[in-house]
């Protein structure tokens, strides 16, 4: 009975030792993380805000944010992206991290990767945030061009209020 036991405490210690000493995955993405933006060092200069009403935006504390409060139209933040170095094909995905103010309800979001030479979505995702901050992954998007529009945009939903922080885009080729 005792050696049972004892072998059975060592097999486990030894799957628990087995299990921690694979490798760490080095970023969120996979090969190479083309380019990170963390929304700091005055992000005004490579953000642009815009709105199809009277919506707003702005920069404090190291995070964007976007303000929206009619039922239709949106409310842009966004930022030209060159990706480089991009040789031959590859495929790309971007994450942002989004949290919406706790103002009665959630917030409409699109999470937008555009061709600027055509407006051509490479990828485009559609999520719902709350107040609850929430990492966000757009679908992959394979041979796009070098240069890409990536961009957050509050849909008019009512009255709301969207912060973004933390934007990654990862090409694997």
């Amino acid at each position: 009975m005792i050696v049972r036991r004892i072998l059975t405490t060592f097999t486990l210690v030894i799957a628990c030792v087995a299990a921690t000493a694979a490798p760490a995955q080095a970023d969120l993405f996979g090969n190479t993380s083309v380019m990170t933006d963390r929304l700091e060092n005055n992000p005004a200069q490579r953000w642009t805000i815009w709105s199809t009403g009277n919506g707003t935006g702005g920069f404090q504390a190291g995070v964007g944010f976007v303000f929206h409060d009619m039922t239709t139209g949106w409310t842009e933040i966004g930022r030209d992206v060159t990706l480089s170095p991009i040789d031959g094909s590859h495929t790309c995905r971007a994450y942002i991290d989004l949290f919406a103010e706790d103002n009665g309800g959630e917030a409409l979001v699109n999470i937008e990767v555009i061709n600027p030479a055509n407006w051509q979505y490479l990828a485009k995702g559609t999520n719902r945030v709350a107040s609850t901050p929430i990492q966000f992954f757009t679908p992959k998007w394979s041979n796009g061009p070098t240069t890409v529009r990536f961009r957050v945009s509050l849909i008019g939903n009512g009255d709301r209020t969207l912060w973004i922080d933390n934007m990654f885009i990862s090409c694997d080729w």
